[in-house]
C-alpha cells in the first residue's frame, strides 16, 4: 500500500503573499501518480486539506474522495482533510459540521487550531511532525505464545533460522553438535538431521544418543535422521508440525511445541538449493517460524542458497573463508547494520584464531549482534567495554592476551608488557620487487620460479599489487594442429602440407599458403583471407574431411578423421566467390585474455579469479603477434595476504582462463616458413637436389639481417645461397652438375627432415609478389626468434 500526502502550500486557501504556482504543486502530484503506477500497489490514498484547491485540479477529477476531519478520531484540532483513495473502506465518522459536532469542539470552536502558533486566541503549539504525519497504527491485542528458551543469553532466541558457513574441515559439523547439546540443549521437542554423513562421521553419534536418552524417541519406529536427501519426508514433518501448533493452539496452550531441522553438507544437490522460490528449504526460513519450526543449514557456499532464505537468516556462524566473493556476499547482507570497513574488520578478528568463527544474531540490538564465537562481543558505537574486554573493531591493533609468566620466571616487568603500544608507533613498510624471467631459477618463459635473494617473512598480514608486467606476444598458433588439407576433386585424392610451429601473423599465414597451395592474400581491416582457387584444389574444413576422407589412409602419421590436427583454427569458415576461396574469420590470436599468477601466495591471499584464487592481474590480448602488452592490477585493489608466509622463491604462472600454462615457442621450432618450397605431388628424382640443398644452409643464414651484398671480409668469398630457394630455380640450372656430386647435400637431407617433416611434392614457380611477401616471410621469423629472448618481462 502507498499513503501519500503532497505538500499542500500552492493549493492551501491560507496563502495570501505571494502569487500561487500551481505548475509546482501540479508537479509534485502528477509524480506522485507516476510512483503509483510505476509500483502498482493493491491499494493506495491520496490526502490533502479538504479546503484547498488540489479537489479543482483536472487530473484529480473522477478519483473516488472522502472528507474526514481529525476532531472526529481523537485530536483537539478539526483538520478537514479529503483523501482520494482505492480502499475497501468508508469513514466511520462523518465530518466534524453543525449539528453532528466532535466531543472537543467547545461552544464555538475547536479547543487547538492545526497550527505551529496561535491563532484568533487558539492555542496552536503543535509541531510539524504532529500536524503532517500519518496517524500511528494501532495494535490490536493478540494472544501471546513461547517456546522453550535457551539458556545461554548469547544465542540466537527460538525460533531462528540459521546458516553456517565454511570450507569444508572447518568445525561446522563440530559447532552444530555443541550448539544441540550445549547451548540449546532441551530447547527442541524433535531433532531431525539430514546429513550424507550421519551414518559414518562419528561426531553426531552424542546427538544420536541424546534423541534417544533424554528426547525419549523411539528410533526404529521414528525415523529422526536420513542420510540421502528427502524432500517429502520433510514436507510432512512441516506438515505435522503446522497441524500440531494449531491444535495447541485452539487448545490454549501457551507453551508451544518447537523441534529442529540441521540440513548438514547438501551444497553439492541441487534440488535442495532452488532459484525458483518454491523449493522447500524457502518454505522453512519463511513460514517455518510459524510453526515453532528451527532450521540450521551447513553449506560450503553462501551464494548458493536462494534470495529467501538470505533475507530470513536470524543468525551465521561463519569461519574462515576461502573465497573472496562468499566475504562479499555476506558483508553485502550485513552492509545495512554497519560499513563494510568495520564488518571486514570484524571478520578477520573473529577469524583470526584456529576453528574460531564470527557469531551474528541478527535478531539482537545492533549493539549485542556481533560476537567471535559466543563468548566475546564487538564493541559498537563507542560504548564502554565491559570487564571481560570487548573488540572495537574500529581501533587497530586488536587487544592482546595478557601474557602468562610464572612465579620464578626472570621476565621483567617491562618485558611483559603488551606489546601494542609499540606496534601503533611503527610505520608500515612497502618493498618493491622487479622480476625478470630472463632471470629465472627454474622453469620456462610462461612457468617459472624467481629467487627473491632474501627469505621472506609475513606474520600477520599485508597488501599485495603488481604495478607493471610486461609479456611479448609470442606465442604459438600451431597448437591445435599444423597441417593445410585440400582436395583434389578432380581425382578425388586428399592432400597436404605442414605449417612449421611458430607464431603466425595473417600476412605471415598467407605468404605461406602463397609458397605451399596457391596464391593468397590477407586483408587487415575485414579480417579476410583470399586463397585462390582454380577449380580443382580446395581447402577442405574439418567437417569435410571426416565427411569426404573417412579413413585413416591418406592423413599424415598421428592424425586421423576425428582428430586431424589441421590449422582450421586459424582459417575459420569459408565460402567460393568467383575464383577465390575466402575466409572470412582469422584466428590469429591464441589467447584473447591471460593471468598472472603466484601459486607460492594461494595459501594466503583471497583474490578470486575465473577458477583460480592466484592470480594477481590479467592480461588482454588484442595486438597480435609480436606486440608487448602492458598491464597492472586494477587500480585501488590490493592482493589481501594473511600471514604466517615465509618465503624466498616466488613461483609465477601465465595462464589461460581455464587456469592451463599458455605455451611458449623454443627456439628450435622457429625456423622460418618460407625455407620450405611449395609442394603438391612427389618430385622427380632430378628435381630434390636442387631443391633441398639451399635449406641445408638456411639454418646458418636465418640469423643474417639481409640476403643482399656480401658480408664484410668476403670479397673473394663466392656468393652465399639464396634464402628462398624456389625463386631462385633458373639461375642454379647450370650450377647443378657441379653441386650433385658433393656428398654432404644426401647427409643432409635426413637433418632437414628432421626439421621440416614436409614430404617433398610438386614444385610450384613463384611470382615476383609472391617472392617479396617470401622475404617479407623471412625477416618476420628473425624477428620471431629476437623475441624468444624476452618474451615476458614482469
Amino acid at each position: 500500500m502507498i499513503w501519500a500526502s503532497p505538500c499542500c502550500t500552492e493549493f492551501s486557501i491560507a496563502l495570501k503573499k505571494r502569487p500561487r504556482n500551481l505548475p509546482v504543486g501540479d508537479a509534485l502530484v502528477l509524480k506522485t501518480f507516476e510512483i503509483i503506477d510505476y509500483l502498482k500497489p493493491k491499494w493506495w490514498a491520496i490526502e490533502n486539506p479538504s479546503t484547498g484547491r488540489l479537489k479543482t485540479r483536472p487530473y484529480m477529477q473522477g478519483l473516488h474522495m472522502d472528507r474526514v476531519t481529525y476532531c472526529k478520531y481523537g485530536f483537539r484540532y478539526k483538520k478537514p482533510t479529503a483523501v482520494w483513495h482505492n480502499l475497501p473502506w468508508t469513514p466511520s465518522q462523518g465530518p466534524c459540521r453543525k449539528g453532528d459536532r466532535c466531543e472537543a469542539f467547545q461552544g464555538t470552536r475547536h479547543p487547538e487550531a492545526a497550527q505551529r502558533g496561535p491563532t484568533k486566541g487558539r492555542k496552536g503549539s503543535n509541531s510539524r511532525d504532529q500536524l503532517y504525519s500519518i496517524p500511528p497504527v494501532r495494535l490490536f491485542k493478540t494472544p501471546e505464545y513461547s517456546v522453550k528458551q535457551p539458556p545461554d543469553p548469547v544465542v540466537c532466541k527460538p525460533p531462528a533460522n540459521g546458516i553456517l558457513c565454511a570450507p569444508s574441515a572447518s568445525g561446522k559439523t563440530v559447532l552444530l553438535v555443541s550448539m544441540i547439546l550445549e547451548q540449546y540443549r532441551g530447547c527442541f521437542e524433535r531433532i531431525f538431521i539430514f546429513s550424507p554423513s550421519v551414518e559414518v562421521d562419528s561426531a553426531w553419534q552424542p546427538v544420536k544418543d541424546y534423541i534417544r536418552d533424554e528426547l525419549g524417541v523411539n528410533t526404529d519406529r521414528e525415523q529422526c535422521w536420513w542420510e540421502d536427501w528427502d524432500e517429502g519426508a520433510l514436507r510432512k514433518i512441516i506438515a505435522d508440525q503446522k497441524r500440531i501448533t494449531q491444535k495447541s493452539k485452539e487448545l490454549g496452550l501457551k507453551k508451544l511445541y518447537s523441534v529442529l531441522v540441521v540440513l548438514d553438507d547438501h551444497a553439492d544437490n541441487p534440488a535442495v538449493h532452488r532459484k525458483t522460490g518454491d523449493g522447500v528449504l524457502d518454505t522453512l526460513f519463511i513460514r517455518g517460524r510459524h510453526f515453532c519450526i528451527n532450521t540450521w543449514v551447513s553449506t560450503q557456499k553462501l551464494r548458493l542458497m536462494s534470495s529467501a532464505v538470505r533475507v530470513n537468516v536470524m543468525f551465521y556462524c561463519v569461519f574462515r573463508l576461502r573465497n573472496q566473493l562468499e566475504l562479499d556476499a555476506l558483508v553485502e547482507e550485513l552492509s545495512a547494520m554497519l560499513p563494510k570497513e568495520t564488518l571486514y574488520a570484524m571478520y578477520e578478528e573473529a577469524t583470526r584464531e584456529p576453528y574460531s568463527f564470527w557469531f551474528v544474531n541478527l535478531r539482537a540490538p545492533k549493539e549485542d549482534m556481533f560476537w567471535v564465537r559466543f563468548d566475546r562481543k564487538f564493541l559498537l558505537n563507542g560504548d564502554a567495554p565491559e570487564p571481560d574486554g570487548i573488540y572495537d573493531p574500529s581501533h587497530w591493533p586488536p587487544p592482546d592476551r595478557p601474557r602468562q609468566t610464572s612465579d620464578g620466571s626472570n621476565a621483567s616487568e617491562f618485558s611483559a608488557r603488551p606489546t601494542r603500544f609499540f606496534r601503533r608507533r611503527s610505520k608500515k613498510g612497502m618493498t618493491s620487487i622487479y622480476v625478470d624471467s630472463r632471470l629465472r631459477a627454474e622453469g620456462t618463459d610462461s612457468s617459472f620460479s624467481f629467487d627473491i635473494g632474501e627469505s621472506v617473512h609475513i606474520q600477520s598480514g599485508a597488501k599485495l599489487a603488481v604495478y607493471k608486467v610486461r609479456v611479448a606476444d609470442a606465442f604459438l598458433s600451431t597448437d591445435r594442429g599444423t597441417f593445410l588439407y585440400w582436395e583434389d576433386t578432380v581425382a578425388g585424392t586428399l592432400h597436404y602440407a605442414e605449417l612449421p610451429v611458430g607464431a603466425y601473423t595473417g600476412p605471415r599465414l598467407a605468404a605461406w599458403i602463397s609458397s605451399n597451395f596457391a596464391s593468397a592474400s590477407y586483408t587487415a581491416e575485414t579480417n579476410e583471407l583470399d586463397v585462390t582457387w582454380d577449380g580443382v584444389r580446395l581447402i577442405l574444413n574439418d567437417a569435410e574431411l571426416r565427411q569426404r576422407f573417412p579413413g585413416t589412409a591418406p592423413y599424415p602419421p598421428g592424425a586421423s578423421p576425428s582428430k586431424p590436427l589441421s590449422i582450421n583454427h586459424l582459417l575459420g569458415p569459408s565460402y567460393l566467390t568467383g575464383s577465390v576461396q575466402r575466409f572470412v574469420f582469422m584466428t590469429m590470436n591464441p589467447f584473447s585474455e591471460l593471468y598472472l599468477r603466484c601459486p607460492t601466495l594461494a595459501n594466503g591471499e583471497t583474490t578470486v579469479g575465473p577458477l583460480g584464487h592466484d592470480i594477481l592481474c590479467k592480461i588482454v590480448v588484442s595486438k597480435g603477434v609480436g606486440h608487448v602488452m602492458e598491464t597492472e592490477t586494477s587500480e585501488g585493489h590490493w592482493v589481501q595476504l594473511h600471514g604466517p608466509i615465509t618465503l624466498r622463491h616466488l613461483r609465477f604462472k601465465l595462464t589461460d582462463y581455464q587456469g592451463n600454462i599458455v605455451d611458449e615457442p623454443a627456439p628450435v621450432a622457429t625456423e622460418p616458413a618460407v625455407a620450405e618450397p611449395p609442394m603438391a605431388e612427389p618430385p622427380e628424382p632430378a628435381e630434390p637436389a636442387a631443391v633441398a640443398e639451399p635449406p641445408t644452409e638456411a639454418p646458418q643464414q636465418a640469423p643474417q639481417p639481409k640476403r643482399r651484398g656480401r658480408p664484410p671480409g668476403s670479397k673473394n668469398k663466392p656468393k652465399p645461397p639464396p634464402t628462398v630457394a624456389v625463386a631462385e630455380l633458373p639461375k642454379p640450372a647450370p650450377e647443378r652438375p657441379s653441386t650433385e656430386p658433393p656428398a654432404p647435400a644426401p647427409q643432409q637431407e635426413p637433418h632437414q627432415e628432421r626439421e621440416s617433416p614436409l614430404e617433398l611434392q610438386e614444385p610450384m614457380l613463384m611470382t615476383p609478389s609472391q617472392a617479396r611477401l617470401a622475404r617479407q616471410l623471412s625477416r618476420a621469423d628473425r624477428f620471431h626468434e629476437l623475441l624468444l629472448a624476452n618474451s615476458m618481462d614482469i
